[in-house]
């Protein structure tokens, strides 16, 4: 087996061990190499961050809830864009990117985080997808952050930061 892969399976033991001991069965994050690795990643991260609980991970469009008990979409990305749902409007929607380079690395960058309904608002006259999602640019969801109030935002925890784009 090539090193590299044999690095990254350890790697993700790893995470399985730290993130899920003592965590009930439906909490748990399988950190699974399908493309939802990203994902885990970013509920992971965003939770240690964040003032928010996991829900159970088969829960269809939310992944935590704020202590006030507002549900919460999250989506990663380790590149340039992130998607918002087609069917749905979140309650909240945290979107972050997880640093892949350089001293950063594993660091988050809040792309946006407020109400999903100022996202659903801004993508009106845009063409409806064929899939189940938009794609829109970090840069463009940045944009839209700034017009989040504060008290709109899902709160950091205390003696936690993040980078913003």
């Amino acid at each position: 087996m090539d090193k590299n892969i044999q690095e990254l399976l350890s790697i993700i033991e790893k995470l399985k061990n730290e993130f899920n001991t003592g965590r009930d069965k439906e909490y748990i994050r399988n950190f699974t190499l399908d493309g939802k690795l990203v994902g885990d990643i970013g509920e992971v991260l965003a939770e240690e961050h964040y003032r928010i609980s996991l829900l159970p991970a088969s829960e269809e469009q939310y992944d935590a809830e704020t202590e006030f008990g507002k549900k919460v979409q999250i989506k990663t990305t380790m590149k340039n864009n992130l998607n918002f749902p087609r069917d749905n409007v979140p309650e909240l929607y945290l979107g972050i990117k997880v640093s892949t380079e350089g001293e950063n690395i594993g660091d988050i960058i809040e792309i946006f985080n407020g109400p999903g309904k100022l996202i659903r608002d801004k993508l009106t006259n845009r063409k409806t997808p064929n899939e189940r999602f938009y794609t829109i640019t970090i840069t463009r969801l940045a944009e839209w952050n700034k017009e989040v109030q504060k008290e709109e935002k899902v709160q950091l925890r205390n003696g936690k930061s993040v980078f913003y784009l």
